[in-house]
C-alpha cells in the first residue's frame, strides 16, 4: 500500500484486467478456447464471441428468439430489394414479449429509434403500450400529451416476437 497526498491509501494495480483480448474470435478459435490461464491459483477459461452470421450481433443472440434476432431477420428480408441501413429497419415495428400474452389487453413496444455499434451493445428506444395504456407525458411547450420514448429493456431475453 502506498500513501496518497490526500491521506488515502491505494494498492498496487495487481487486479488489472486486460481488455485487449477483445470479443473477436481469432482464426484458431477452437484451439484458443481450450486454452486455460492460471491467475492467483484460479483456473479461468477464455471466452470468445463469434460473429459469423452477422457483423452486428453475436451468433449467441441469433440462435434464440431475441429482439435482435427479429431485427437481424427483418434486415435480411428488407435488403433483398434495395440496401437499407440496419438502424432504419425496425422503425415503427411493434414487438411484444411472450410474458405479456397472459394479459387480455394488448401490450407491446413500438420501436422509434435504434443505435447499433458493431460488436458493442445494441440499443433500441420506443413507446410502450402496456395492458392497453400507451405511455405518454405532458409537454409544456406544446401544451399536449406526447408519447414517452424510452429505452427498451430486456432485448437480449429470449421471449420476443413480432405483433400480428
Amino acid at each position: 500500500l502506498t500513501n496518497n497526498r490526500k491521506g488515502s491509501f491505494t494498492s498496487p494495480n495487481v487486479f488489472k484486467r486486460s481488455f485487449s483480448e477483445a470479443t473477436v474470435a481469432p482464426a484458431n478459435a477452437e484451439k484458443a478456447a481450450e486454452e486455460e490461464e492460471e491467475e492467483f491459483g484460479v483456473v479461468k477459461k477464455r471466452v470468445f464471441v463469434r460473429y459469423t452470421q452477422s457483423k452486428f450481433f453475436p451468433d449467441s443472440q441469433l440462435n434464440k428468439p431475441t429482439f435482435w434476432k427479429i431485427v437481424h431477420d427483418r434486415h435480411q428480408e428488407m435488403n433483398k430489394d434495395r440496401p437499407v441501413h440496419i438502424e432504419r429497419v425496425c422503425e415503427g415495428l411493434k414487438v411484444t414479449r411472450e410474458l405479456w400474452d397472459r394479459y387480455e389487453e394488448p401490450s407491446f413496444w413500438e420501436v422509434k429509434k435504434m443505435k447499433i455499434v458493431a460488436r458493442a451493445s445494441p440499443r433500441a428506444w420506443g413507446v410502450r403500450t402496456f395492458r392497453g395504456v400507451k405511455e405518454q407525458v405532458y409537454d409544456e411547450e406544446k401544451k399536449e400529451m406526447v408519447d414517452r420514448v424510452r429505452k427498451i429493456r430486456g432485448t437480449r431475453k429470449v421471449t420476443w416476437r413480432v405483433c400480428s
